[in-house]
């Protein structure tokens, strides 16, 4: 589940980061040139920073002990890799599928480059 989550999660960053230049007023692609349906897929997952481990003692702080934590940890280290689930098809300018579920989302703009999934 957490890896779908961070998954879902660098798709929507990443369609936030292609829907900018849709926005620009200076020849970005607009609504009238783009074709349903429109898949758009993760192709790579970034690292957001050092790990950190919490205890109910606070933050621990010693790079053995959260190397071993690492070391130890079931599925820690698994490959996040997109997969076919990891997508979003955009069906219409107002409409879209997440990953191969049946169910068909509407899409609202929030404000720039930021949109709701209800």
């Amino acid at each position: 589940m957490k890896k779908n989550n961070y998954t879902l999660s660098a798709l929507f960053c990443g369609l936030i980061c292609l829907g900018l230049p849709a926005c620009s007023k200076d020849g970005g692609p607009s609504d009238d040139n783009i074709t349903y349906p429109l898949k758009v897929k993760a192709t790579a997952m970034e690292e957001q920073g050092p790990v950190k481990l919490y205890t109910k003692d606070g933050e621990v702080t010693d790079e053995a002990v959260i190397a071993k934590f690492i070391a130890d940890a079931e599925y820690f280290n698994a490959v996040f890799a997109p997969e076919e689930s990891d997508t979003i098809t955009f069906t219409t300018d107002s409409t879209a599928k997440l990953g191969e579920a049946d169910y068909i989302y509407s899409i609202e703009k929030q404000s720039e480059g930021l949109f709701t999934f209800n």
